[in-house]
């Protein structure tokens, strides 16, 4: 819709974090809420308008007995919804399994090492070296005796599971929020986190609220707390969801130019961002050209100080990037598992010999031109070297070889914000890479970037 009139209109898709479940229901009836401060009647209010979703994925740490203070069980029950609930203390986990046998239920504390020491009872008990002295002192007798408990992380959980995206996670562990962080697989994508934080910790709350932030995730514009009853007992949750854009508001550098090739540019400036313009944000595009021609990138760095890095594997393209795009981290590679691969093609229609359809190639490539051996790389030394723990948004423009790319992510690192172009010489490759992304939280948004495109472009 955004691409100029006459204007020449990429296939584009708009990719984004899958906040909530997509397939609607409704919700079975006489199903109570059983959260301790109406977090779960919260988050069906809040954060899906109150119109339920079915299948989604909830995980609870600190599920006590899996009845009370449940933030989990109206989601299963009425919703259909997986559950994998994790509790230390081996006598609640016994009530646990009782109550909830068709949840997936797991005895241990998430911690590095083997074991650590569970003391206290009840809802007040956590991991005897991370609880506050103000926690003990108020809810722990000191004649109980610590019990040991398993540890362990959650990669290897996830994916004995299945879990490629939670929709939902709930952690609340008594003081231990940011030691059992320190176990996240953050290559899995979370659409809502509900942390309980302590006020006899302020230095953990910070942690937590930083590791967060360090993975993508930002505090919400909204309150958990204000759903709590009137003289109700009020939990001191905090809500994080995914950082989808920067922060930092600010008036754009006049006289910069769109320069993407069919408005992408504009159109996420004015629908994502509503129109109004954010300051220090990064932006990764696969597919970068000479920095200029077709630039998804340039307003974003010129207009509005982000952070580029720019990944072209075409050698004549990439001098000059160089010469174009001086301040942006310029990259020459492809994206690709092994040493090197073998690139064809010029101008802004070259790609990898080994993924590009054949139609592609009839259509666009001299049979007469040479491949050239271009070395390849993958992402998670690349961000790891230049401190990128969240991309606000990402293009990925490789005339075939997005699939091939996608293998080679980081899904640590969390995206605000998808652009994929596909291809319509090549259906099975467009189904593999919109899978890929659904698989890691990212499903398409409600909006099409081609409505930019100008008409007949």
């Amino acid at each position: 819709d955004w691409c100029s009139k006459g204007g020449d209109c990429t296939a584009n898709e708009v990719f984004v974090p899958q906040v909530e479940p997509v397939q609607k229901c409704t919700p079975k009836s006489n199903v109570p809420y059983r959260s301790q401060s109406n977090e779960d009647k919260a988050i069906i209010q809040q954060l899906y308008g109150g119109q339920p979703k079915c299948g989604g994925t909830i995980v609870e740490i600190g599920a006590l007995d899996g009845v009370q203070y449940s933030n989990s069980w109206y989601f299963e029950h009425a919703l259909q919804w997986k559950a994998l609930l994790i509790e230390a203390n081996p006598k609640n986990f016994k009530a646990l399994q009782r109550n909830r046998p068709n949840a997936i239920n797991i005895h241990s504390a998430m911690c590095m090492g083997e074991s650590i020491d569970f003391i206290g009872s009840g809802a007040v008990g956590g991991m005897a070296t991370t609880m506050s002295a103000g926690h003990k002192k108020h809810w722990v007798n000191p004649k109980e005796n610590p019990v040991s408990v398993p540890c362990q992380t959650f990669k290897p959980l996830f994916s004995k599971h299945g879990i490629h995206h939670v929709d939902i996670f709930i952690l609340d562990v008594e003081g231990g929020e940011f030691e059992v962080l320190k176990t996240m697989d953050w290559s899995v994508t979370v659409g809502v986190w509900v942390v309980e934080l302590d006020s006899t910790d302020p230095q953990k709350n910070h942690d937590v609220r930083e590791e967060l932030r360090k993975h993508g995730y930002t505090p919400a514009t909204w309150n958990i707390r204000d759903w709590c009853s009137k003289g109700g007992d009020c939990t001191a949750n905090e809500v994080f969801v995914p950082q989808v854009e920067p922060v930092q508001k600010c008036t754009p550098k006049s006289n910069v130019p769109y320069r993407s090739q069919s408005n992408e540019d504009k159109a996420i400036i004015q629908q994502l961002y509503g129109g109004q313009p954010k300051c220090g944000g990064t932006i990764v595009e696969i597919g970068a050209l000479d920095g200029v021609q077709y630039s998804n990138s340039w307003y974003f760095e010129h207009a509005l100080q982000w952070k580029a890095l720019l990944i072209e594997a075409n050698p004549k393209n990439f001098k000059a990037l160089q010469r174009n795009r001086p301040n942006a981290i310029n990259i020459h590679s492809a994206m690709c598992m092994g040493e090197s691969i073998d690139f064809i093609g010029s101008g802004a229609v070259g790609g990898m010999a080994t993924t590009m359809s054949a139609g592609h190639k009839k259509h666009w490539v001299n049979p007469k031109e040479n491949p050239v051996s271009v070395p390849c790389q993958t992402f998670k030394p690349l961000f790891s070297k230049h401190g990128i723990h969240h991309v606000d948004i990402f293009i990925l423009d490789v005339e075939g070889g997005e699939f091939e790319v996608l293998k080679t992510m980081d899904w640590s690192v969390t995206v605000g914000v998808w652009v994929v172009e596909l291809d319509s010489t090549d259906p099975q490759k467009n189904h593999d890479v919109r899978e890929e992304l659904r698989k890691h939280g990212y499903t398409p948004a409600t909006w099409n970037i081609r409505d930019w495109c100008s008409k007949g472009g």
